[in-house]
């Protein structure tokens, strides 16, 4: 529980930035509080799952992404996402299916 507090302070915390480089000067804590938790949950997900969830794709790459895109930012606001996620999907084979998907997150509000 005080674990899941301090990733929500944390997240509370980062929104409030206006600058682009805030999160450079706290990489470590970022790995600890937001990347390595979600890349442990994804490997769990990946491990008790696979044999029911055939198919779907358990992505790793830009987990814990949590820098807007740039024109984003044009747009006014922060830098930093106020959300943290991880989305399972089964690739569609065609663009009119809608295939189920797991979704966690995290929302500072």
């Amino acid at each position: 529980m005080a674990a899941a507090a301090g990733v929500r302070s944390y997240v509370v915390w980062k929104i409030e930035q206006k600058q682009a480089e805030w999160l450079d000067k706290r990489d470590t804590e970022y790995q600890r509080l937001i990347r390595l938790p979600l890349l442990a949950l994804a490997d769990a997900l990946r491990y008790k799952l696979m044999a029911e969830a055939r198919g779907y794709h358990f992505p790793l790459r830009g987990i814990g992404r949590i820098k807007k895109p740039s024109n984003r930012v044009a747009q006014g606001g922060a830098h930093f996402k106020d959300w943290i996620s991880y989305i399972v999907t089964r690739p569609s084979e065609n663009r009119f299916e809608k295939n189920p998907l797991l979704f966690f997150g995290l929302i500072a509000q």
